[in-house]
């Protein structure tokens, strides 16, 4: 095999892995925007399920007893 085919064929196969490589930096710059947002949701989640348990003063209490929104 001549060394201009066997160039040729290199140059093919690093294309082919830039490809590659281009297509899996897409997937983890998805995947990672993806776990910011999965992040976000659960931080709420969880100062959602803080302020509950939290104590509501007596006052709060009775307004939600007797002027429900």
């Amino acid at each position: 095999m001549s060394l201009t085919r066997q160039n040729g064929q290199l140059i093919k196969q690093l294309e082919s892995k830039d490809k590659q490589i281009e297509k899996l930096q897409q997937a983890l710059d998805q995947q990672q925007q993806l776990h910011a947002v999965s992040q976000n949701t659960v931080e709420a989640q969880r100062l959602q399920i803080e302020e509950a348990k939290r104590p509501q003063p007596l006052l709060a209490r009775l307004k939600a007893v007797f002027a429900p929104e």
